[in-house]
């Protein structure tokens, strides 16, 4: 046998063992791309929306020949099913209508919606966060919000805060906390111009069970002068749980000088057992109705007299993160001035949304809009609701306090 043979004989011996070794190790890399493509889940996507989203008049104005043509070029060029993410709701934002984004499996928020439309369990799918919210503006990732008593909560993060990096990589909300998950991260943000670095320890827990932990973790009572106001947090209204919680806290609290309800941020999902605590019957509720490819009859709430309600002063805080379900509670308050409403106006995103493709075989979640609702049969998609005191939060600079809050606060002790 001569030395050619010998060689070709030990180089194919040589390869075949790199791929066991490969194969055994997660790392089989022979012949595999490393650029997945994403052209397959596009055309889907794209069909599913343009067949089912409302109004059906977007269909002609937005999705035609040049878009898709577009749009494909762009999501060839992903390598990532964030960037495949962020170039689908590109096209989707200019739709103009709310509860339409796609979700991918690199937004914690696709496992909330996971919660909500496939396991139908709140504790389940779990992932590792540190109990915020974000929200990407020219780039760079802002806190608008923390959960109570949550990592993110406990370390100092506040609304303004920009997300640099976690252990010396950029930030990502999900990755940096799944990717390579560790008992404690270093994370570096800045606030005003300086950098600050806190070590934090993210929790394994389902999104949808930690704003239902939040929401009751949020209870105190204030202290202001001879007041004692009461303070609540409702971060969502999709749990019977938080219902119950909402209730009890109110029973709790019926003493006390004034409460203060804070609707800000979250998910919506809330409806008409949410307004029950603070008002005696159901006789002035609004109707609510809802226009779509097939009309219902009007929604009408089953009358109930609740006799453990709270009469005494209310606020109730609002901002632009306000959206869905919890908008009717605001348009309620304000409606009856039950409660005086200060913040911001309200999100205005009050379309009834259809979680298509929510199975836990797909690795996204299209939220579509597929009708519109009306309260009172006035619209409030794309107007929202207004405060009755204007007071502005921004969420590009951290101020040392919430200046929302100090208002709500300063209305009830007068």
């Amino acid at each position: 046998m001569n030395q050619n043979r010998l060689s070709l004989i030990w180089q194919r011996h040589w390869q075949k063992l790199i791929t066991i070794c490969l194969a055994t190790t997660g790392l089989f890399l022979v012949q595999c791309s490393c650029h997945k493509s994403y052209d397959k889940d596009f055309e889907s996507i794209w069909n599913f929306a343009q067949k089912n989203i409302y109004p059906q008049s977007l269909v002609q104005k937005y999705f035609t020949e040049k878009e898709y043509s577009d749009l494909s070029a762009k999501i060839k060029q992903a390598e990532s099913w964030t960037e495949f993410e962020q170039s689908f709701n590109t096209f989707l934002d200019h739709l103009g209508v709310s509860h339409t984004q796609l979700y991918t499996k690199e937004n914690p928020d696709y496992y909330f919606l996971r919660s909500l439309f496939t396991t139908k369990d709140p504790s389940q799918p779990k992932i590792y966060h540190i109990g915020m919210q974000t929200k990407l503006i020219k780039g760079n990732y802002i806190v608008p919000t923390t959960l109570e008593k949550y990592p993110a909560y406990e370390a100092g993060l506040k609304r303004g805060d920009m997300l640099i990096s976690v252990d010396g990589k950029p930030f990502h909300p999900y990755l940096s906390f799944n990717h390579y998950p560790k008992k404690k991260h270093v994370l570096k943000y800045m606030r005003l111009g300086e950098v600050h670095s806190v070590s934090i320890a993210p929790i394994h827990e389902s999104p949808h069970l930690s704003f239902i932990k939040a929401s009751a973790n949020s209870a105190l009572v204030i202290n202001k002068g001879s007041k004692n106001i009461a303070y609540y947090h409702l971060w969502t209204g999709t749990n019977d749980q938080i219902l119950e919680d909402l209730k009890a806290f109110v029973k709790k609290h019926s003493d006390k000088s004034g409460m203060i309800l804070d609707l800000r941020d979250g998910f919506g999902g809330a409806w008409w057992p949410y307004l029950d605590p603070f008002f005696k019957d159901r006789n002035n509720y609004f109707i609510a109705t809802m226009k779509s490819k097939k009309d219902g009859e009007p929604m009408i709430p089953p009358q109930q007299k609740n006799n453990d309600y709270y009469s005494k002063p209310l606020v109730v805080l609002i901002n632009e993160g306000v959206r869905s379900g919890k908008e009717s509670l605001a348009y309620q308050f304000k409606k009856t001035s039950r409660a005086t409403l200060v913040g911001n106006t309200t999100a205005g995103a009050f379309n009834m949304g259809l979680g298509g493709f929510s199975d836990q075989n797909k690795d996204y979640i299209l939220y579509l809009s597929v009708g519109e609702m009306f309260l009172d049969r006035k619209q409030v998609e794309g107007i929202g609701i207004l405060p009755d005191v204007g007071v502005d939060y921004p969420l590009t600079e951290s101020l040392p306090s919430d200046p929302q809050l100090e208002k709500a606060l300063q209305i009830i002790t007068q």
